[in-house]
């Protein structure tokens, strides 16, 4: 863990509410929101979650914010609302910018939302961002789950003190950025391992404007890898689970289970034609 006195602010308050922001991989990002949660503190949710089972109780129990996502004239009153509580009663407020989960192999983030950043604004409150470590090596969001340690980085926090809703396009564009260096950092590298160098944040943005790819050409790049692989070297099958054992830089571990996400990674599974007879 690092910048603890961040972590410090952010979990005890020190009187002081926050916008807090994070980047959402899947289900097991509630893991460490419990460890790091400001005692006063509640998280912004999608309304549909409110009719989850035990989810659902959780979250009403808990003050969060229900954002009605298909309505806008609601969905504004009730970041309104929030605004006055985190004047009003020192609460804060946990926001994923992206809107939803962005399950990777790549560290990634998809394009921010500026609600988070216009309540900030009116609340004239510090932005404080924290980033947890992709672990697409851990959890595939869908079958495969592995023990291990995840690194978490609470960032500064950003102050707004000053700052006008003219301003909320560039402070959310220059936090999603800040973000992304800090997220591709301290990663452990995907199958980008098998290039020369890890990503950086312009394969990021070229990654998320690149056209389709054809899906004849991952077939041939699964065909030449598998047979690199027969002469000894590592090919596609080459894995980085990092360290293993239980609890972690903040004491939580992964350990079994499964889900499915929105959408699977067009990279995260090549499939190979049977060969004509």
């Amino acid at each position: 863990m690092e910048h603890l006195s961040s972590l410090a602010t952010a979990r005890e308050g020190k009187g002081q509410s926050a916008v807090l922001l994070g980047n959402h991989q899947s289900f097991l990002d509630i893991l460490y929101l419990g460890r790091i949660f400001p005692k006063r503190a509640a998280i912004m949710a999608k309304r549909e979650l409110q009719w989850s089972p035990l989810l659902g109780q959780y979250l009403t129990l808990s003050g969060a914010v229900m954002v009605d996502r298909k309505n806008r004239k609601n969905a504004v009153a009730a970041l309104e609302k929030a605004g006055d509580d985190m004047k009003k009663k020192g609460l804060s407020l946990w926001i994923f910018p992206e809107g939803t989960r962005s399950s990777s192999a790549e560290p990634k983030l998809l394009p921010f939302k500026k609600g988070a950043f216009h309540l900030a604004v009116q609340a004239q409150v510090p932005i404080v961002p924290v980033v947890c470590e992709n672990y697409h090596r851990l959890f595939d969001g869908r079958t495969r789950m592995e023990r291990g340690r995840l690194r978490i980085k609470v960032l500064p926090p950003i102050p707004t003190v000053g700052l006008t809703a003219d301003d909320v396009h560039s402070l959310a564009e220059s936090t999603q950025e800040l973000m992304l260096q800090t997220l591709i950092s301290i990663s452990t590298p995907g199958p980008s391992q098998l290039r020369d160098s890890p990503p950086t944040v312009e394969d990021h943005k070229a990654s998320i404007s690149a056209p389709p790819q054809d899906p004849t050409t991952g077939e041939r790049q699964l065909r030449n890898r598998e047979g690199n692989s027969s002469d000894g070297s590592s090919g596609v099958g080459a894995s980085h689970v990092g360290e293993t054992g239980s609890g972690g830089q903040l004491g939580s571990s992964v350990s079994a289970g499964s889900t499915t996400e929105d959408e699977m990674d067009e990279d995260a599974v090549l499939l190979k034609k049977p060969k004509a007879e």
